[in-house]
Parts: structure tokens; C-alpha cells; sequence
């Protein structure tokens, strides 16, 4: 959902960068935020595509840290949630 909320509000890449730069201010850069950080400051869409929907460890690596928390709105989580608990 992130992803293509992602595709469909730009300005979401705005929301990433401040949670990022926050978070590193906060407790220090760790290997996946300032792989995240590359990946912002290349502006490659397409690759910070494939970080948000890679199904590897590394996918879930970089999912477990994304800068993207707080980009889906409460109605969106919620959807979220119930579509996950109907696929189990």
C-alpha cells in the first residue's frame, strides 16, 4: 500500500526524508537507515520500489526499518490489517 500510495503522492517522499532524518538525530545512523538514505537522496523511484516490495531477507531487512511509518492514513492501516487477516 506503501508503494503505491508512494506512485500515486510524491509528496510522501517528503514524510520518509523527515522520519529519517529525525530518527538518525535521534539514536544514530544504523546500516539500513543510511541505506535508506541513499536510496532517498537518489530520487530513483523505481528503487526505493523495489526496497518497499523485495520478499527477501533483505527486503525485510530494510522493511523493518522504513522511513515510511506514519504515510498511510488510519482508514489505510485499518484496510491494511483486514486484508492481512483474511489472507491467514
Amino acid at each position: 500500500m506503501i508503494a503505491a500510495k508512494l506512485l500515486r503522492e510524491p509528496r510522501v517522499m517528503h514524510i520518509a526524508r523527515d522520519n529519517l532524518t529525525r530518527w538518525i538525530k535521534r539514536n544514530g545512523p544504523t546500516p539500513a537507515l543510511e541505506e535508506w538514505g541513499r536510496l532517498l537522496d537518489s530520487g530513483k523511484v523505481e528503487a526505493i520500489l523495489t526496497a518497499l516490495l523485495r520478499v527477501d531477507e533483505e527486503g525485510m531487512r530494510l522493511r523493518s526499518s522504513s522511513p515510511f511509518a506514519g504515510v498511510l492514513s488510519d482508514e489505510e492501516r485499518k484496510l491494511f490489517f483486514e486484508v492481512q487477516r483474511k489472507r491467514s
